[in-house]
């Protein structure tokens, strides 16, 4: 029997408004018509799919969390004051490490790179446990 088992892994899915999302959301669709059974694997930027087998993961760079934070945040409703108070209260404790990593190392950039080191933990993880025949990777930094 074939093994239509397959590891999807895009940093933005399940983001509305987002290219990428796009782009991967109109894959999945059409591998379920195929008979695929995929596990996705993405950023929290996104929404939780329940329809099928899907891992989220961190990046680790205090830019990168605040700005995955900020994604979190907006989807739950959060907006204006209430955004902004629950961003602070929640940042908080990284904000000494985030301005090191933005003003004083300049290291902050839009590829997400910090997304890569537990991802790929999880992804070897994800496809010892159900031993994907295709691994795919689309949308999105350092994806």
């Amino acid at each position: 029997m074939k093994n239509n088992n397959w590891l999807i892994i895009s940093y933005f899915a399940n983001v509305k408004g987002a290219c990428q999302s796009e782009w991967i959301e109109d894959r999945m669709a059409a591998l379920a018509k195929l008979g695929i059974r995929p596990t996705l694997i993405s950023s929290f930027c996104g929404g939780r799919y329940t329809n099928m087998s899907h891992v989220r993961t961190m990046s680790l760079s205090p830019a990168d969390l605040k700005y995955e934070l900020d994604f979190t945040l907006k989807r739950s409703g959060a907006t204006g004051a209430l955004f902004k108070f629950l961003r602070t209260f929640i940042f908080l404790p990284l904000y000494p490490f985030y301005y090191l990593e933005t003003k004083i190392l300049n290291v902050y950039g839009e590829s997400r790179w910090s997304w890569m080191p537990l991802t790929i933990l999880i992804d070897l993880l994800v496809a010892l446990r159900t031993k994907p025949s295709i691994i795919y990777s689309t949308g999105g930094p350092a994806s």
